[in-house]
């Protein structure tokens, strides 16, 4: 569904239109208030409308739509089933938000049976109907009351503690194998992700080992992350825990289609009235509101510990400027999923916008991008190099040359991770995390634990002990710079700093 659209549907009082998102698909869903007639009910039947509940006994009638839609014409065409072009057109309305529901809605067994039973005709005959209705119940109870919480909140919300908890039941990498598995299935909606993910809860409520034949392509991708946490270890520059990292890396490999509240959602819970100072934040299409509620709080939190990691005020984390956050369910560019993004606009001297783009189905970017937002403020040319040429740049290069030798990344990432933004926003989240609990920090939107590839320790908090020197001395310079550039009558012994 785009997600620039600023247009919805009101069709007026006992007619309700919303999307569901499942995985990346954006599915139309129609409730009436009174059940619609034989004709129109066949007539959608007929243009692949699903049948969710079908309106008897005074209820609301519900109706889905099969196919994924991608514009309002979409939508729009999708209604003609219901009511004729020049009703859906006048309902066009402005809006800011279309309503969007993200996670998969629960369906009781007497809802199932409704809505499948509402399919055949009233003569059908009683024993067939009694039949189909025992097998629905008999369904459920075998998939049992865990598996509807899950379809609302994979992992009952606690994926996190799901996966500490086998460590200390199996070794780490068996771990990650295990809980790998059921996540990929999970984010993929893979044929059987729903007993792999019963089997998973039941054995973690039971305290045993989960029998689950682990996919080929996450032993494959754990192996390799458990042999580059051997060999970053093995520099002596830095001390990884290969259970964190094994966590992490499958999060950012094998979730990001799974909202970051499955990872600690039930044991995470801001409290509080957000507060973002100068900054804002923007909710855009297709994110509801309850979630954005939550990372408005947990946004909170990480401006905070961020500025306390830091060791520098609140109000003085981003300079003299404040950030804007948007905060979408997607925001791919050019093919390539984006996990988040920290952007610096420029219009002439005047003009500064920074802006951080976060993802709810792609965790624990948001502490990495302020760190690029806080390098950003100021007079970046200079802070950058001061990074670069730092001892700590050297170390960073030397571990990353290390797993280039052995083949674990290619050249282009290992330019990538050694570029003085990239090796100051890594090191700025590991140092925060490393400083505060992840409750302090915003949770799994903030950061899931992905290895920084930096050195670690006493190297990593020197670092950022001098780099706060360095920010802050160029903030000023920027500051006395830009000045001087806006004052039309600048004084002769003025310094010309850095022009």
């Amino acid at each position: 569904m785009e997600q620039n659209v600023k247009k919805w549907f009101d069709f007026g009082p006992g007619i309700s239109l919303s999307l569901r998102q499942s995985g990346g698909r954006f599915l139309v869903r129609l409730e009436l208030a009174n059940k619609p007639a034989p004709a129109i009910a066949e007539r959608a039947f007929a243009a692949r409308w699903a049948v969710i509940q079908s309106g008897q006994d005074g209820q609301p009638a519900v109706y889905e739509h099969m196919n994924d839609v991608r514009s309002l014409s979409d939508v729009a065409t999708r209604l003609e089933a219901f009511f004729d072009k020049g009703r859906i057109t006048s309902a066009i309305r402005e809006t800011s938000r279309t309503p969007v529901d993200i996670a998969p809605p629960s369906r009781s067994a007497p809802d199932v049976s409704e809505a499948v039973l509402s399919v055949f005709s009233a003569d059908a005959p009683l024993p067939l109907m009694q039949h189909i209705a025992r097998s629905i119940d008999h369904a459920y109870a075998v998939m049992g009351a865990r598996m509807a919480a899950a379809k609302q909140l994979p992992f009952e919300g606690d994926a996190f503690g799901v996966f500490d908890r086998l460590v200390g039941r199996v070794d780490p990498v068996r771990a990650a194998e295990i809980w790998g598995t059921v996540l990929l299935a999970v984010s993929m909606s893979t044929p059987g992700w729903q007993e792999k993910l019963d089997i998973l809860m039941e054995g973690d409520a039971g305290g045993r080992e989960p029998d689950i034949e682990a996919d080929g392509s996450i032993k494959r991708l754990v192996a390799a992350i458990a042999n580059e946490v051997g060999i970053v270890n093995g520099t002596g520059l830095a001390s990884i825990d290969p259970a964190t990292a094994l966590r992490g890396r499958l999060v950012e490999a094998a979730g990001e289609r799974i909202n970051y509240r499955a990872y600690d959602g039930a044991s995470f819970q801001p409290k509080g009235a957000p507060d973002l100072g100068s900054n804002t934040f923007s909710v855009q299409q297709g994110v509801s509101l309850d979630l954005a509620t939550d990372a408005k709080a947990r946004l909170t939190l990480a401006l905070s510990a961020a500025a306390k990691g830091f060791g520098i005020g609140r109000d003085r984390l981003f300079g003299e400027d404040a950030v804007k956050f948007f905060f979408a369910p997607d925001m791919g560019r050019g093919g390539f999923a984006d996990r988040g993004s920290a952007t610096l606009y420029r219009a002439g001297d005047d003009v500064k916008l920074f802006a951080i783009h976060i993802v709810p189905t792609r965790p624990g970017a948001l502490l990495h991008e302020i760190g690029h937002q806080v390098h950003n403020a100021g007079d970046r040319d200079a802070i950058l190099l001061a990074v670069g040429e730092h001892k700590f740049a050297q170390s960073t290069r030397r571990i990353v040359s290390e797993l280039e030798a052995k083949g674990i990344i290619p050249p282009q990432y290992a330019d990538y991770l050694t570029h003085p933004a990239e090796i100051f926003a890594r090191a700025f989240d590991a140092s925060v995390t490393a400083l505060q609990s992840p409750a302090q920090t915003g949770g799994s939107l903030s950061s899931v634990g992905v290895p920084s590839l930096t050195p670690t320790g006493e190297e990593l908090a020197a670092f950022m002990a001098d780099m706060k020197t360095v920010v802050l001395e160029n903030r000023s310079k920027a500051i006395i710079t830009d000045d001087a550039r806006r004052s039309p009558h600048r004084p002769a012994s003025m310094p010309a700093i850095g022009i």
